[in-house]
């Protein structure tokens, strides 16, 4: 078992049941080209900016805790990331309680912090001369960027931004960009994990601290009202199904949602709450024209209108994304699929999670996309309708 722990732990699905389709994967010339350039080019950022980054060793600073007035971290990635970054704005708070703690957001996940206590000022980067240049007069004294990537852009904005200490994951060069040593990218962690070895550089601990979401009685009252106004009554088992995932190999089937919430209708008279953006508009009416049973489709919300309602709901049925990570933050159960993703690092915290994932000799591939697709296609419905029906079951003894 994970050390963030499931109930039901992950199910393994054959891996012989599938070989032909996985044989084709691990000898696709185009897969491999594509990895060979991916790991390839890492490699060339790493070699050079690494080498830049030792022979400029003098540039790294003793960390001068007691100087720490105004400290930023800078997060512009997604939602679940935003999520799993919660623990490290309270690690901060309480180990610099008198310094002024900013964070650097987008416009897609801020909401995700919004009501935080333990942030004092949010600013939502647009790439632009002014926003840099706001930023930089600001004289921050600690700059944080927990970017789990090789990827530069965040590391290039915290040097540009000239904070007095800059610290970052020690990852394919991107050290160059920070003064402070800090952690490599070690092992099999969550990256929760991965948070608190960062933190542990700068002489602060992240320890026993779980992501949370602090919404407001406002929100939970306006989504009390919403409730009402599309028929839902809290008195009975509410099932939430967000069928949406970043990249399309993370998505598990609409009509295999469809069918789990039938059988869920039926069994416990649960009330089928299907939630999704924009870009699941499809899969939402595929769940929809599919079912048998009632289901309701829910308004836009927003994504803290969201928050505010899956914090009503008994159970989610998901994929592994976003909506998974909130969950886990309110403390809501869920039923989640995991395809292509690296399970250690995005394993859901708690035990009140089961996870489906297939073992399969090509995964975890991290592919946004997939024409063979095993690693979901292999979860089947009975699996996913009992890991529920266990989950309601739980609840209701």
């Amino acid at each position: 078992m994970n050390s963030f722990g499931t109930e039901n732990g992950m199910t393994h699905g054959s891996k012989f049941s599938m070989r032909r389709n996985w044989s084709q994967e691990l000898t696709d010339p185009i897969y491999w080209l594509r990895r060979f350039v991916r790991v390839g080019y890492t490699g060339l950022q790493g070699v050079i900016l690494g080498s830049l980054s030792r022979l400029l060793f003098f540039r790294y600073r003793q960390f001068d805790r007691v100087s720490i007035q105004k400290i930023l971290l800078i997060r512009l990635d997604r939602i679940g990331d935003m999520v799993l970054t919660t623990p490290i704005l309270q690690a901060l708070k309480t180990g610099f309680p008198r310094a002024e703690l900013a964070v650097l957001a987008n416009d897609y996940n801020a909401s995700v912090i919004e009501n935080n206590p333990y942030m004092d000022r949010l600013f939502i980067f647009r790439e632009s001369k002014e926003i840099v240049q706001k930023l930089r007069q600001e004289g921050f004294d600690l700059i944080i960027d927990p970017l789990l990537s090789p990827a530069l852009d965040s590391a290039i904005l915290t040097f540009r931004l000239r904070g007095k200490h800059r610290i970052g994951f020690e990852i394919a060069g991107r050290e160059l960009f920070f003064n402070l040593h800090s952690s490599r990218k070690k092992g099999k962690k969550h990256l929760i994990e991965h948070h608190e070895d960062l933190l542990r550089a700068i002489g602060l601990s992240a320890r026993g601290i779980s992501p949370k979401i602090y919404l407001t009685p406002d929100e939970l009252t306006s989504v009390d009202l919403t409730f009402r106004e599309n028929g839902i009554d809290l008195d009975r088992l509410c099932v939430a199904i967000h069928p949406g995932g970043f990249y399309p190999s993370q998505r598990w089937f609409p009509e295999r949602f469809a069918a789990v919430a039938d059988e869920l209708a039926k069994s416990y008279d649960a009330q089928i709450l299907l939630f999704g953006g924009k870009g699941d508009k499809e899969a939402l009416e595929c769940i929809q024209s599919a079912m048998s049973s009632p289901v309701i489709v829910m308004p836009e919300l927003g994504l803290r209108g969201f928050m505010a309602a899956l914090n009503r709901c008994n159970l989610l049925l998901c994929n592994n994304s976003g909506p998974l990570h909130v969950a886990s933050a309110l403390g809501v159960p869920t039923v989640s699929t995991m395809g292509p993703t690296i399970p250690h690092l995005w394993w859901p915290i708690g035990g009140i999670h089961t996870v489906l994932r297939k073992d399969l000799p090509c995964s975890p591939c991290q592919r946004g996309r997939c024409k063979w697709h095993d690693c979901m296609k292999l979860i089947t419905v009975e699996e996913i309708t009992g890991a529920a029906k266990a989950q309601i079951e739980k609840r209701m003894n």
